[in-house]
């Protein structure tokens, strides 16, 4: 398990910040205001393309079943985003972001209309927060790091380790992104980071909706702890510093409440499976209830 977190996480992690850390050191003295880097879409897409990689193999490149144009949703998304920075358009962005959600064809959600749906969702989400990604340089990469951190708990309840190790090095890179800005008054990940993040947060969570609808977490719950960290996208939070600090707490706390609630609801299905006989052992009982009650017939005769 070690090991596996080593090569799914942590080096993913390590790829990821070097590629946010290759235009400019965050601890560097600057003219007093925060500087973008414009690799924050493309450390998101190589972060999540290695922790695929790490878990799946070469063959996740092959894209033999549908969950695997998770990759190429990341590569759209990092590369697209990082075009996108040249006309600092939102609706571009949202372009972006839109087919990079509408490639997905996950079982159950492969109709066009579905698709067309959640494209639609993913680029009103881009529009909405791409000011407050703009603007909250550790804010939002920390409320994307929740929200992915509970999405890999989600996936882990559900029993998708690969998907929560994906989830894991996501929120990872939001954590590292929000540190360094932290860390270093003149860094800043850049909105496109957190973009990034977020549509492929929402890939992430719509696997768990189309191949864990029965392990007891409920598709609600990738839906809200997805959809937590657009609170800061709200007017009154982004003309109060204070209520931006409350709505962080506002986010970990709904996060914590969900993944609490699906976990409960996760181990009382597993439960029920546990205790309910099988349909081949009932089978078998009414075979032999069925041989008995003709050896009695017949003997009767």
């Amino acid at each position: 398990m070690i090991q596996t977190i080593l090569e799914s996480v942590i080096l993913p992690l390590m790829c990821g910040t070097a590629v946010l850390l290759a235009p400019h050191h965050p601890w560097c003295a600057d003219i007093g205001r925060r500087v973008d880097a414009w690799t924050g879409s493309l450390a998101v897409a190589v972060v999540v393309l290695l922790s695929l990689l790490m878990v799946e193999g070469t063959s996740v490149l092959l894209l033999a079943q549908q969950w695997q144009w998770i990759a190429v949703s990341a590569a759209i998304v990092g590369i697209g985003l990082w075009l996108s920075m040249r006309t600092a358009s939102r609706v571009s962005s949202g372009a972006v972001v839109a087919l990079a959600i509408f490639i997905l064809r996950l079982p159950g959600y492969d109709s066009v209309t579905t698709r067309l749906m959640l494209a639609v969702a993913a680029t009103v989400a881009t529009i909405a927060v791409a000011p407050a990604a703009a603007r909250e340089s550790v804010r939002m990469p920390t409320a994307l790091a929740l929200s992915c951190a509970s999405l890999a708990a989600l996936l882990l309840g559900a029993g998708s380790l690969k998907l929560a190790f994906v989830a894991a090095s996501l929120a990872s890179i939001c954590a590292a992104a929000a540190t360094l800005a932290v860390l270093g008054r003149s860094f800043s990940a850049g909105p496109t980071l957190s973009i990034a993040a977020l549509a492929l947060a929402l890939a992430l969570a719509v696997y768990g909706c189309a191949y864990h609808a029965g392990s007891g977490v409920e598709p609600f719950t990738f839906a809200v702890v997805w959809a937590a960290p657009l609170l800061l996208a709200l007017p009154a939070v982004q003309r109060s510093a204070r209520i931006a600090n409350a709505t962080i707490a506002l986010i970990a706390f709904i996060c914590a409440v969900i993944v609490a609630y699906a976990m409960q609801s996760s181990q009382a299905s597993q439960e029920i499976e546990e205790t309910s006989p099988s349909y081949t052992s009932i089978y078998e009982r009414g075979a032999n209830d069925t041989g008995t009650l003709s050896w009695h017939c017949t003997v009767t005769v």
